[in-house]
């Protein structure tokens, strides 16, 4: 990605020598180039600041402060972002949880039952001091959570990785492909309120802790 902004700065470059040796004497080409300029230079900013986010993505799963705990039936990675882990259940469960690694009590919890078929959602949030859970058939959640949480897609990569014995390579390559990954603590930000109001409409139970 380095090499890439590296090469459009330098069309950059050779974009505006060409502005400048033809601004005398082509008003108009002049104008096109320099709004090609404009656009690259648009383009550069977008890219520089994905860069930026996918370095520190990076830069928390590979910190030092990382945990990473893995064994046949649990991936886990907690760092000062947040925690998340992966479980295999009894009788083709699963789960996948995210958590304040410093408030706990701030969380989502996903739980797949029946291998799939039925999903239960747990959420909690400390600070308005409420919970909330809900269990209904997958159809019935996906539909109502799907822009939080793409369960289908997760549930398959976390299947994928209790396929064989889980490890600690495959326990970070699990944990960098679901939401949040990261930024734990913003998804939880983003999405607690919410997921506590679907709760509500789905005639869940909401509760005060």
């Amino acid at each position: 990605m380095v090499a890439l902004v590296h090469t459009v700065s330098l069309a950059v470059l050779s974009l505006t020598s060409v502005a400048a040796l033809q601004s005398s004497s082509k008003p108009k080409l002049r104008v096109n180039v320099e709004r090609k300029v404009d656009n690259l230079q648009a383009k550069m900013a977008e890219m520089e600041e994905e860069i930026e986010t996918l370095t520190d993505q990076v830069s928390n799963l590979a910190s030092p402060t990382s945990k990473i705990h893995s064994t046949d039936s649990l991936c886990t990675v907690s760092s000062p972002d947040g925690l998340f882990g992966a479980t295999l259940g009894y009788g083709g469960s699963y789960h996948a949880g995210w958590s304040g690694e410093e408030d706990k009590a701030r969380s989502i919890d996903v739980t797949w039952k029946k291998d799939g078929k039925t999903i239960r959602i747990e959420c909690a949030d400390s600070e308005t001091n409420t919970s909330g859970m809900v269990e209904k058939s997958a159809k019935e959640i996906e539909r109502a959570f799907s822009k939080i949480i793409p369960f289908a897609d997760v549930l398959n990569k976390i299947k994928q990785g209790f396929k064989s014995d889980m490890s600690e390579s495959k326990c970070r390559e699990l944990v960098a492909e679901v939401p949040g990954y990261g930024s734990i603590n913003k998804f939880l930000d983003d999405n607690i309120a919410e997921v506590l109001k679907l709760i509500a409409e789905q005639e869940g139970e909401v509760k005060t802790l």
